[in-house]
């Protein structure tokens, strides 16, 4: 399996710190919804077998 996962995220100022750096509790925020993403196409085919 060579496949890629990508999600792209739009990043507010009110979200950076002085420095420009994304703030620590607003990464997992970001991280928490790459992660639904990724496993969106695995949900969809489990709800098939739940019918």
């Amino acid at each position: 399996m060579n496949q890629r996962f990508i999600y792209t995220a739009e990043v507010f100022f009110d979200e950076l710190n002085g420095q420009g750096v994304l703030h620590h509790t607003r990464l997992m925020i970001h991280l928490e919804r790459a992660q639904q993403k990724f496993f969106e196409p695995f949900r969809q085919a489990m709800e098939g077998y739940a019918q």
